[in-house]
């Protein structure tokens, strides 16, 4: 592993401790039955994935104005730099059906809550702690919008998009979390981490989301290519952060 995952991690206070995980595919997936296509796996077993429910929310989020990411013109009127996939997904969905937009909106209006609170939700499953718990009616919300959008033709039309990122992941993943295991004292046992590639996203976008059953690391389109080092320092502030609050609660 480079020195630069090690610095983040020890200026973040980790102490080594425990072996590394071995990684294995024969980890259980953590998207829904129908997904759209199948894992895929490093050398070392970390999987990396798309997720049809993550796919369809923030298929959701953009149609409800998520804008979020690098501005291309600040003035007049900001402009914003999105990938082809996304980009594909907001052009067609601007002229769905309304009342599925209607419903989103009133939903996330009564649920505030982060993003990577409806993603814990959705890969953790509605038994998951915290206030992901409480967004009952999320799966039926997206429910609605696979069948009233056409969300599933966007996602075999994206899927080639989806195909190439995910395989640009996996030749760096191993060394990284590896050393981050040992380095933040995941026991071998423990659901290694695990990667899921969100293409509607904003660009270099990385959100760690604790599923209660392991870490999943959400990551957006890369800027130019993708970089192990923003995913450990994600991976390790999620598994700090829950230490913490597990202690202080």
């Amino acid at each position: 592993m480079r020195a630069p995952h090690l610095a983040v991690l020890l200026l973040l206070g980790v102490h080594a401790s425990a072996p590394a995980y071995a990684g294995s595919t024969s980890q259980g997936s953590i998207a829904s039955e129908d997904d759209w296509f199948a894992n895929q796996y490093t050398p070392g077993g970390v999987e990396v994935r798309a997720d049809v429910r993550v796919f369809t929310l923030f298929a959701l989020l953009n149609r409800a104005g998520y804008d979020a990411g690098p501005v291309e013109r600040a003035h007049p009127v900001p402009t914003y730099r999105y990938g082809r996939a996304r980009t594909l997904v907001r052009e067609r969905l601007a002229t769905a059906p309304p009342e599925v937009l209607l419903a989103a909106r009133a939903f996330f209006a009564a649920h505030p809550e982060p993003v990577e609170v409806y993603l814990a939700r959705l890969l953790g499953g509605p038994d998951v702690p915290g206030p992901a718990g409480e967004l009952v009616g999320l799966e039926a919300l997206l429910a609605r919008a696979e069948r009233e959008w056409p969300v599933a033709a966007l996602r075999a039309e994206t899927l080639p998009d989806f195909r190439t990122e995910q395989r640009a992941w996996l030749p760096l993943l191993d060394a990284p979390f590896q050393q981050a295991a040992r380095l933040l004292g995941l026991r071998e046992g423990e659901p290694p981490p695990r990667v899921v590639v969100n293409l509607l996203e904003s660009e270099g976008s990385v959100r760690a989301v604790d599923t209660g059953h392991g870490w999943v690391i959400v990551v957006g389109p890369a800027t130019r290519a993708p970089q192990a080092e923003p995913v450990v320092r994600a991976l390790a502030r999620g598994v700090l952060s829950a230490r913490l609050a597990g202690r202080l609660g």
